[in-house]
């Protein structure tokens, strides 16, 4: 049986034109300097998960060491920064005091071909952003930028040729209208969703779809029409939890579901972030988003990610309400209707 793990780990290696100077292999995996910061990429052993075999393709990136700030305060920053990254989640770990953005992708027989170029995308995003945010941030937080050297080839002083595609590539894509906007793909998502009896409303622009969440139900939204700003355009998905409470609480257990995430817990890949969306001081919601860029476009790449979104709707109704969701979606939304007289 083929290590599909480590042929994505090489291939990422490949494409990524890692100098060997600046790289150290490691047992499933290598780390690099693309400039001062280490980023590390290794995949899991395969494992079974429903009858299928997989392999975790996990991916990190050094930010801060030593923060000062009251985990609180820490907690707020990262949630507002949110916004400003694509599939990576900035993850504050309270033992250690550091913080480092983290992604995890999974492969398999069926989804190696395509999956190995959305991972390639984000994870050399993931360490372009780190080195933008590493500065705004530790400003924020305190203590020190996590710069490392190569252990023979000390500190890099020029970096890497690949973190400048996001500004030969990307951006120049960006600026065209998003090429997930006005697909039929969207139409077919809509209408898959709504076979499987959940309720979702939309058009070849976007849509929204509800879960359930309890006795509620949580709300996912495709965006296209939304511009990122390291990116410029694509197509944004967001899933709303219907935890309604204080902004601190809700960034607590936002830094606490990427963490479980990160851990290798997540129902499919971790790639996107929990954050918060704010509505007053008083009202907010927890929310997972992904972003992706116009270049990583084809058909069927959306689709498939929505499942993981269905995943992450059941899992996290699991984790915070367990044994409270065998209701069905359609059941649900049909009682809140009855509720305002609108049936």
């Amino acid at each position: 049986m083929n290590d599909l793990g480590i042929e994505a780990v090489e291939l990422i290696y490949e494409m990524f034109k890692v100098d060997e100077q600046w790289s150290v292999k490691e047992k499933r995996g290598f780390r690099w300097w693309g400039h001062k910061l280490c980023q590390k990429i290794y995949a899991s052993e395969g494992f079974t998960d429903n009858g299928v075999f997989i392999f975790r393709i996990y991916c990190e990136t050094d930010l801060i060491k030593n923060v000062s700030a009251p985990p609180p305060i820490v907690e707020e920053i990262i949630s507002n920064l949110v916004s400003l990254t694509t599939g990576s989640s900035i993850i504050y770990n309270q033992m250690d005091k550091s913080i480092k953005m983290k992604s995890i992708g999974v492969v398999h027989d069926n989804t190696f071909s395509w999956m190995n170029r959305v991972l390639n995308s984000i994870f050399i995003l993931q360490v372009i952003e780190a080195e933008e945010l590493c500065k705004l941030l530790v400003d924020k937080v305190g203590g020190e930028i996590d710069y490392s050297e190569h252990p023979i080839s000390g500190e890099r002083q020029i970096k890497d040729e690949m973190l400048s595609v996001k500004d030969l590539i990307f951006l120049p894509e960006g600026e065209k209208p998003s090429t997930w906007g006005s697909s039929q793909e969207l139409v077919s998502i809509k209408d898959m969703l709504n076979s499987n009896n959940f309720f979702s409303m939309g058009d070849s622009r976007g849509l929204t779809a509800e879960f359930t969440f309890g006795d509620d139900t949580s709300m996912m939204q495709v965006i296209t029409n939304e511009r990122n700003p390291l990116v410029g355009n694509g197509v944004k998905v967001i899933l709303h939890l219907p935890i309604h409470d204080k902004v601190e609480q809700n960034q607590s257990l936002s830094n606490k579901l990427n963490q479980i995430e990160a851990s290798g817990h997540s129902p499919s890949h971790f790639i996107g972030s929990w954050g918060v969306k704010k509505y007053s001081e008083t009202n907010s919601c927890p929310v997972f988003s992904m972003f992706l860029p116009n270049p990583l476009h084809q058909n069927g790449i959306l689709t498939n990610f929505i499942y993981t979104f269905m995943a992450r709707a059941a899992w996290a109704a699991e984790l915070i309400k367990p044994g409270e969701n065998e209701r069905d979606t359609l059941s649900i939304i049909n009682e809140r209707l009855q509720r305002l007289n609108l049936l």
